[in-house]
């Protein structure tokens, strides 16, 4: 089902989404949510448990959810390493190469697509077929976003991904009519930005509501790490943007702000010290974000390089990921080292002059 082509409503009443809450009700580990048993398996908290713990009050309701976990499109203006065409539109001319080598990721798409069928494909004909994820969320789709103010008085929570969210004015149209209508006195929202966009009016509207969690994504404070990681992104703007967010949200009691450190084996060797250094800058709680994407997965790294960064680094929640063994290694570590490489190669990037000391650590390892 996409949003575009099928009503929302029918979806939260589909065959498919009763399946997996009877599952879940029963106890049993549907496939569906492998990413949280795959959290809960390396000792550490998934969203389901932590879901569940923080909304073990809130009643059902038959005809809509009470807690809304939404990606509203993927119209985002950078193309961080460890995201794909399907969650940002900028990433359409590099994962349009990538295909053609036969690099894509199994996350991308529910069905994955050989690289023969994308090589007869132009440019123009290849980002169309990312049209289903622009035509559902587009100012246009009324039905979707009016159900969305619809549901607004019975919701709790909205958890707001991208895409970048400040770039998307269909889901703070909704957010508006939420502060107009009342209902925002009883939600709470969190809310997940790169800190590109600098949008006051915005953040006017989230302090209307009954408590926000205003989460920004940095994973480096130095500018070239962080330009490697997050394509097409300004260091200066970000951080520049993050202190006038922290300023800013001080007039606004519900907000709380706090920064989010994305650790794939990009980065994972610096994770220590980039959260001292990004607490100690905006004097910020620190979040560690661990990615399971396949080929971004920590836990691919060669076994001699797991060892070594056990016994170095000191983040629990990293060292937990770290310890666990999972299939497929052989696979998905040639793989983030040929993306890796072809994406130096149409970037004009170099990962080992970017990460220098972690490079000679993966250089023995390393599979062109």
């Amino acid at each position: 089902m996409y949003v575009h082509s099928h009503d929302i409503k029918t979806s939260f009443s589909s065959h498919t989404r009763k399946i997996i809450a009877a599952s879940l009700d029963a106890g049993r580990q549907h496939p569906s949510c492998q990413t949280c048993w795959d959290t809960e398996s390396s000792n550490n908290q998934s969203d389901r448990q932590r879901f569940n713990k923080l909304f073990s009050s809130v009643n059902p309701y038959s005809d809509q959810p009470r807690v809304l976990v939404i990606k509203p499109g993927n119209t985002c203006n950078f193309a961080c390493r460890m995201c794909n065409p399907v969650t940002s539109s900028k990433w359409y001319r590099d994962g349009y190469e990538l295909e053609k080598s036969g690099l894509t990721s199994a996350s991308w798409y529910a069905t994955p697509r050989p690289p023969e069928q994308v090589s007869g494909l132009s440019y123009n004909e290849y980002t169309r077929t990312f049209e289903n994820v622009r035509n559902s969320f587009n100012t246009d789709n009324q039905e979707f976003w009016n159900t969305l103010k619809d549901w607004m008085p019975g919701l709790t929570y909205i958890d707001i991904y991208g895409g970048e969210p400040f770039l998307i004015p269909g889901m703070f149209d909704v957010l508006e009519h939420g502060a107009l209508s009342g209902a925002s006195k009883n939600i709470t929202i969190g809310l997940h930005t790169n800190a590109s966009i600098f949008n006051e009016d915005y953040l006017r509207i989230l302090g209307q509501y009954k408590s926000v969690q205003f989460r920004v994504s940095i994973d480096s404070l130095c500018p070239d790490q962080l330009a490697y990681i997050r394509h097409h992104a300004d260091f200066d703007t970000m951080i520049n943007n993050s202190k006038r967010f922290k300023e800013i949200i001080l007039d606004y009691s519900s907000i709380s702000m706090s920064i989010t450190n994305t650790i794939t084996p990009l980065n994972v060797f610096y994770v220590d010290r980039v959260n001292h250094e990004l607490a100690d800058m905006f004097q910020l709680p620190v979040n560690t974000n661990i990615v399971t994407t396949p080929e971004y997965d920590i836990r691919h790294i060669p076994i001699p390089v797991k060892d070594r960064l056990r016994q170095t680094l000191t983040n629990k929640k990293v060292l937990n990921v770290l310890s666990q063994t999972i299939p497929g290694c052989d696979v998905e570590w040639p793989k983030f080292c040929r993306t890796t490489n072809r994406l130096d190669q149409l970037r004009g990037q170099s990962f080992s002059s970017v990460f220098p000391d972690w490079w000679t650590w993966l250089e023995p390892y390393w599979i062109n």
